[in-house]
């Protein structure tokens, strides 16, 4: 029951984020303030931004492996945006698409990793 507490946690603060996050990119776009590139820059910095927050969290709660941790969160984040994905855009699998979602595991891999060492060294 802790373990999908703990998840839970970390999914609606993802999805909370995620909102807010195009909420923000949609007001910049209304008021024509920057381009597009630059709403694709900030929403890859913030989404990983994210993933690294959940990954040092999760990794400071963690018992030990925090590698695991860390692609178990990342797995649970890409198959959320999967399942937006196909829900709302129906769009299919893109080399793009599949490095950025790898992107994420590594992410939250490596920042689980550093949270255990954190709570460790601390």
């Amino acid at each position: 029951m802790k373990q999908l507490k703990m998840y839970g946690e970390k999914i609606l603060f993802f999805i909370s984020g995620i909102i807010i996050l195009c909420l923000l990119l949609s007001i910049l776009n209304y008021f024509n303030i920057g381009n597009n590139t630059l709403n694709h820059i900030l929403s890859i910095i913030f989404v990983l931004g994210f993933c690294m927050y959940s990954g040092i969290t999760l990794g400071h709660q963690a018992e030990h492996k925090g590698y695991l941790e860390g692609l178990k969160i990342g797995a649970l984040y890409v198959l959320l945006l999967i399942l937006l994905n196909l829900i709302f855009f129906a769009s299919s699998f893109t080399l793009k698409r599949v490095i950025y979602y790898l992107t994420m595991i590594i992410t939250c891999t490596i920042f689980s990793m550093i949270g255990i060492n954190k709570k460790r060294n601390s």
